[in-house]
């Protein structure tokens, strides 16, 4: 019992009052609340993290569904032997920014995928080569191509497929990334390939299916030249549908099955020409004799020295030499004073092909017999303003000889066309045979002279047996179908077109460095034609010191010139640079090079792979300031040097256009199939330069071997179309 005035004792002390026992009460309400606010408020940011994922997920599947980019997989080339593919992507002008592309390569077993971290604007287009290491390119089956997108905010995803490739077809199907439309297959006039919708028009038994729905045999175009043909017109090689035309004989002449012209056989003569033509026979005629039948021949043509008989000059005089006699040294020079009045009325020296010595025809032959002619060493001489329209055929010119050392502008020449004279044509002659002195110049020029040759075709000028370091082909107003080889100067002069010629192994000259040698060269007239054409020429293996094709239209005059250069092939080029662009003026002329303009256009051009250091085309510095216009489109270039073109130091075209060529290198031309053995032509429709190339229709409109262009869907690049 606690006494009065006791203290309570702790455990009473611990006892809560009821006012504490109020208070207590209020603070757990207080505490429960918050913790149910907080509790509440934890919940909603949870729910506004999965909300505002779910948002931008459906804005961005928004997003990429406004995507409508599109894009082909074009011009496939698969080579076996170095399990490599290349390919073009080409893009359409849909909508959406692609950031890669993911390239699936399938055997319809297994498959591979190269992923290629790259942009592409709309209607680009893009190369790639690709090796593949896990399949083999021979049993490739497709190729399908999954663009890697970017959303609006920032994020990358892919695709659905924009383009399946069938490789065993050379077709592809192509679709869209992003909102679809229906498609409508149309297989109209196609009996292969795409129907539009990724469905097939069918395949080919044989061939293989081109870009407008047909079945083609492959073959490789060919040639006059690589079949040997001079005349006639032949199937182009195995190329179905096609023809190919190389030349008429004269009227003495036959096309055999063969492709060469043949005498027409004997008739049994005498034979009596038309009026006014006379017969020439060195070994059985008589200048006395009055000529007008074979049976009656001269000796010796009015005009060659010794002639002894009675002529008198009217235009239009036919002379016919007999096949197969020799006229020697002694009767010449040749001085032609007299010659036709007009195109149509033109004197003859050449052949009739029923007349001849042995038993068979030959040409008739001018034999030098290595010795010096006379005045000048001019083998025929046509007389200032009075030897117009004059026509030569089918002579043999041989054992020419010089010694000059300092080459004189009117000496040592086959022909020599004086001041005044026009419409000179020389056809169908066989130049070969020269020599020279140890000491000499490299003088001697086949067509020389200021006159104008009109015509000059169909003749060879061959000098291997004379060191195949020497000479000068000349040239012509229009110099064409010619064969030009073992020389050290192909056509060089006054030309306006130079076509259709083959020309090899031109070499530096064995008079030394001073002598500069060319594959082609030539120039406008001083006044008259304004547009030359340089087209459809074969030149290849020539020489270090040797300028390939120089270029200068402008060389000899003033104003505006141009010059169409194409559908040319060239190949081991030792000099580095096929194509000259050459700024040089005249001796003495005041020319204006930034009123010329220059157009290079479908050539096929391969240097040798030692040659790292050159470019394709060079333009000139000679001073005489910039070019007016330099174009480049279409060619083909394959060289190790990687440059299309170079300038000289302080030299430019003031305007510049490079579009649409190709550049390789020799490694990679190989690849491609572009070799010598198919003289650097396409091989596929999945070839390279195969429908690649830009309408040049305003200038020509076929290839080199005479096939339209375009064959496919676009013209193709460098001199070949393929078919």
């Amino acid at each position: 019992m606690r006494k009065k005035g006791q203290k309570k004792s702790g455990l009473n002390r611990l006892k809560p009052t009821i006012s504490q026992k109020r208070n207590s009460r209020g603070l757990s309400t207080i505490v429960i609340t918050l913790i149910i606010i907080l509790i509440s408020l934890v919940a909603v940011g949870i729910i506004w993290v999965v909300v505002r994922n779910v948002i931008q997920s459906g804005t961005e599947g928004i997003a990429l569904g406004q995507f409508t980019l599109g894009a082909d997989i074009i011009n496939v080339n698969v080579n076996n032997s170095s399990n490599n593919v290349s390919l073009s992507v080409k893009r359409s002008s849909g909508e959406g920014e692609i950031t890669g592309i993911k390239f699936i390569f399938s055997d319809d077993t297994d498959s591979e995928i190269i992923t290629e971290k790259i942009s592409m604007n709309k209607l680009e287009e893009k190369r790639f080569t690709f090796h593949l290491t896990k399949l083999t390119v021979s049993k490739l089956i497709s190729i399908s191509i999954v663009p890697v997108l970017s959303s609006s905010s920032g994020k990358e995803t892919l695709g659905s497929v924009l383009s399946k490739y069938n490789v065993q077809e050379g077709t592809s199907t192509s679709g869209t990334t992003g909102n679809q439309t229906s498609c409508v297959p149309d297989c109209t006039g196609k009996v292969c390939g795409n129907d539009g919708c990724g469905g097939s028009c069918g395949t080919c038994s044989t061939g293989t299916c081109n870009s407008t729905g047909s079945c083609v045999v492959s073959c490789a175009p060919a040639t006059c030249v690589s079949l040997g043909r001079t005349c006639g017109t032949w199937s182009n090689g195995t190329c179905s549908g096609t023809s190919l035309f190389c030349g008429n004989c004269n009227s003495t002449s036959t096309c055999n099955s063969t492709g060469s012209c043949v005498p027409n056989p004997p008739s049994g003569g005498p034979f009596c020409g038309p009026s006014r033509t006379y017969y020439i026979d060195y070994e059985n005629g008589v200048d006395s004799n009055n000529g007008t039948c074979s049976n009656s021949a001269w000796k010796r043509h009015p005009y060659m020295v010794g002639f002894v008989g009675s002529y008198s000059h009217q235009a239009g005089d036919k002379f016919i030499f007999k096949g197969g006699v020799t006229w020697p040294n002694l009767v010449f020079r040749m001085n032609i004073i007299n010659g036709g009045t007009s195109e149509s009325i033109r004197d003859y020296y050449g052949v009739d092909a029923r007349w001849y010595k042995g038993g068979t025809w030959t040409r008739p032959i001018f034999d030098l017999q290595g010795q010096l002619i006379g005045t000048n060493n001019v083998i025929i001489f046509m007389d200032n303003y009075g030897a117009s329209y004059v026509t030569f055929d089918n002579i043999e010119f041989t054992n020419y000889y010089w010694n000059n050392e300092t080459c004189p502008w009117t000496q040592n020449t086959f022909f020599w066309n004086g001041y005044g004279n026009v419409g000179i044509n020389v056809f169908n002659c066989y130049f070969h045979g020269w020599t020279h002195a140890p000491s000499a110049g490299d003088c001697a020029i086949i067509m020389g002279g200021n006159g104008r040759y009109q015509d000059v075709a169909h003749n060879h000028m061959d000098g291997t047996a004379s060191g195949g370091n020497s000479g000068n082909s000349g040239s012509g107003y229009n110099y064409y179908n010619n064969t030009v080889h073992d020389m050290a100067n192909g056509p060089v002069g006054t030309a306006v077109s130079v076509h259709d010629n083959l020309i090899y192994n031109i070499r530096d000259s064995f008079a030394g460095g001073a002598y500069h040698t060319n594959g082609i060269e030539v120039w406008l007239p001083t006044t008259g034609e304004t547009t030359q054409y340089i087209y459809n020429n074969v030149l290849h293996d020539l020489s270090s010191g040797t300028y390939p094709l120089p270029i200068g239209p402008g060389f000899g005059r003033t104003g505006n010139v141009t010059a169409y250069v194409f559908n040319n092939v060239m190949w081991n080029i030792n000099w580095g640079m096929p194509f000259v662009v050459d700024c040089s003026c005249a001796v003495g002329i005041v020319c204006t090079p930034e009123q010329v303009s220059v157009y290079i256009w479908s050539n096929t051009i391969s240097t040798l792979p030692l040659d790292t250091w050159g470019a394709c085309i060079r333009l000139v510095n000679r001073g005489n300031g910039n070019l007016g216009r330099l174009d480049l489109r279409d060619n083909h270039c394959i060289t190790n040097s990687g440059k299309l073109y170079a300038f000289d130091t302080g030299v430019s075209a003031n305007t510049l256009i490079n579009t649409n060529n190709i550049l390789m290198s020799t490694t990679d031309a190989t690849n491609f199939g572009y070799t010598i053995s198919n003289l650097f032509a396409p091989t596929s429709t999945s070839s390279v330069t195969v429908n690649t190339g830009v309408n040049l229709s305003s200038v020509f409109n076929k290839d080199r071997n005479g096939i339209s262009r375009p064959q496919g869907s676009a013209w193709d690049i460098g001199a070949y179309e393929y078919v």
